[in-house]
């Protein structure tokens, strides 16, 4: 840059910012955004976030930060995803450039990424892609505790069930797990369909006896996710639905597609439990079958909407 250097004037956030950028990587044919179009990413409408966040580690201090300083900022926040995500990041990270593999046939964290900038969007296209991600994290948390053909089992709890009522869906966990008896009675003629519950993965012993440990999840892919850090408890969740708690208490999951900084990640651990964020997620996923088909096909549809302008 020549002349004149520009400065950001406002905080803003580099996860935000980073995740357009890598939106726009993924749907060009080149696969290829310049750390120029990082610098101009500045003056894209609706990446600057609240001021509050002001020096937070997620953000970059406003006032006085070259522009340039933004861009090598964001190349670093790239690498440093790219590190989390244990070679399962799409990207690949140069002096100067981000370039998306083109060849690679990994959809998952394309797939979260598309998650993250729905913007809490009601269209149809969205709502399937609130209930592919339960099965997304569904496979994460069976991997997770290194599940391997009988060793232990997953079970989408949530919206990606479908249609069936609570009590059909305690009832079909219980046989699968093994552990926690039926439905209370309040299940069986309870209008909600999964009470908050998206997500159970476990680990069996070859003993085949009950005591196992066990993942209990939410998942979160709005804008509000915040707030859905602590709307969920195991031990409220077991005492209103089913007639025998599972002897080892199930630990509280949060699953999320966005990227959480440092800087909010203590608290969403301390509200919300174990944390999957889009790395964790990207790096354990591995939907088989019907689910990885489907999810490939949404994401390609998902990439060229939001590379369009929005989630409409």
């Amino acid at each position: 840059m020549t002349g004149m250097r520009s400065h950001v004037r406002r905080p803003v956030s580099l996860d935000g910012v980073l995740d357009r950028l890598e939106l726009e990587a993924a749907s060009r044919r080149d696969g290829l955004v310049s750390h120029a179009a990082m610098v101009e990413a500045l003056s894209l409408e609706g990446l600057v976030e609240d001021q509050s966040a002001s020096g937070a580690d997620g953000y970059l201090d406003a006032r006085g930060c070259a522009e340039e300083e933004f861009g090598s900022a964001l190349l670093h926040r790239a690498v440093k995803r790219s590190d989390a995500c244990g070679g399962r990041y799409p990207f690949d990270v140069a002096a100067d450039t981000l370039e998306y593999r083109t060849a690679s046939r990994d959809r998952v964290y394309l797939a979260l990424l598309a998650m993250t900038l729905m913007r809490g969007s009601t269209a149809k296209w969205t709502e399937q892609g609130t209930k592919l991600f339960e099965h997304i994290c569904a496979s994460a948390a069976g991997r997770y505790l290194g599940n391997r053909r009988d060793e232990g089992g997953a079970y989408v709890f949530g919206t990606g069930a479908g249609s069936k009522p609570l009590g059909q869906r305690i009832i079909e966990l219980a046989d699968a797990m093994g552990e926690i008896g039926g439905p209370q009675p309040p299940a069986l003629s309870a209008r909600k369909k999964d009470a908050k519950l998206d997500v159970v993965a476990w680990r069996n012993f070859p003993d085949a006896r009950p005591g196992k440990l066990t993942l209990f999840g939410q998942c979160a892919t709005g804008s509000h996710w915040r707030d859905k850090r602590t709307e969920f408890l195991v031990d409220s969740w077991l005492a209103l639905w089913v007639t025998d708690r599972p002897l080892v208490e199930p630990i509280r999951c949060f699953f999320v597609p966005r990227c959480v900084d440092d800087d909010e990640w203590r608290e969403t651990c301390a509200e919300g439990g174990l944390v999957f964020d889009r790395a964790r997620i990207a790096h354990f996923a591995r939907p088989d079958g019907a689910t990885a088909t489907e999810v490939s096909k949404w994401t390609r549809e998902a990439i060229s909407r939001l590379a369009r302008g929005g989630a409409s």
